[in-house]
């Protein structure tokens, strides 16, 4: 478990600031795709995709459009963070003998015109099999992520689904050697063969588990990704069920204000309302800190009844000498 709930080493990783840039990028293309269609709703996701990733009114704004590349990634880490800060190492104190495994389902390749008929078909199935007593005993929880891929064929592009499952296990069960083949088979009712992958589950499996399903950004893949972008329209991407469910719900986070850098330290608000670990400020950016300003504010706001230009007060106090507090001065005037 403590493979697991790790942290991924600082080096060769990219700095926020420049991977919020190639998003950026690749949210402009994805807008130039959408705003050609003569689809109303595709013209108002361009819309909206325009400013994702400004400020406004001292925020950061989103434009949370399901497959734009900067909400996308916001969500992959705000559910890597959730999982690795949050809810493994609750349960690691909690159920240290557990097990975790890696299940993979892949279904056939299908055509982007099909994939809603095949979204439901894979969520019926799924249903059916965690209520099986058989996958009850293997398993005491589990956390689903649904992807989809893009395979080229002499015919065009085809959607490739898939399932990435994390299951917590019992110490005593012998997870692998589950016929996973047939509960599936059994489950999802298919007269196609479907995939089945197990594994024990790796350091780093949280980032894995929430990647970013991202779209191809090239000219020709754009009536791929309109047809994606139809068929997956009002679709859930993460579940959970078991004791992961009842953990995910159960954990507060309220205490935390994530900042966007997947590799900065955490700044807490603590139960008496003080500012804890509101470093290392020298290595953040002026972005960074107007991300993290506004919620830091609010929460000694409630937590202490202060004004906002105490908060402020407060917060300038706990910056010291750092070079970035003429950013917040000007605010607090």
């Amino acid at each position: 478990m403590k493979r697991i709930v790790q942290r991924t080493n600082r080096k060769n990783t990219l700095t926020w600031g420049v991977m919020l840039e190639l998003y950026k990028r690749s949210a402009k293309l994805l807008q130039k795709v959408y705003s050609t269609n003569s689809l109303s709703r595709h013209k108002h996701l361009a819309d909206r995709m325009a400013n994702c990733g400004t400020f406004r009114n001292r925020r950061m704004w989103y434009c949370r459009v399901k497959f734009c590349p900067i909400c996308q990634w916001r969500h992959s880490l705000m559910w890597e963070r959730r999982l690795t800060r949050g809810v493994l190492p609750v349960l690691a104190h909690d159920h240290p003998h557990c097990r975790y495994f890696m299940l993979t389902i892949v279904a056939p390749d299908c055509k982007v015109e099909s994939l809603r008929e095949y979204h439901s078909v894979m969520e019926d199935g799924w249903q059916r099999m965690s209520q099986l007593r058989a996958v009850s005993f293997f398993s005491l929880g589990w956390l689903r992520s649904f992807e989809v891929s893009r395979d080229s064929t002499k015919n065009g592009p085809r959607a490739h689904p898939h399932y990435h499952c994390l299951f917590m296990a019992p110490p005593a069960v012998n997870f692998l050697e589950t016929d996973w083949p047939h509960l599936c088979h059994q489950s999802f009712r298919v007269n196609c063969e479907m995939k089945i992958h197990v594994r024990e589950a790796e350091a780093g499996i949280a980032r894995y588990l929430t990647k970013p399903m991202q779209l191809p950004l090239n000219k020709e893949d754009a009536a791929y990704n309109l047809g994606i972008t139809e068929q997956l329209h009002w679709t859930r991407q993460i579940s959970s069920g078991g004791i992961l469910k009842r953990y995910l719900q159960e954990t507060n986070l309220s205490g935390y204000t994530f900042l966007p850098d997947p590799h900065s330290d955490i700044i807490r608000v603590d139960d008496n309302g003080r500012t804890e670990e509101i470093f290392p400020s020298q290595d953040m950016t002026a972005e960074q800190w107007y991300v993290a300003f506004d919620s830091i504010c609010e929460r000694l706001q409630k937590e202490r009844g202060l004004s906002r230009r105490e908060a402020l007060a407060v917060i300038n106090e706990k910056m010291g000498n750092c070079q970035l507090s003429s950013y917040l001065r000007p605010i607090a005037e």
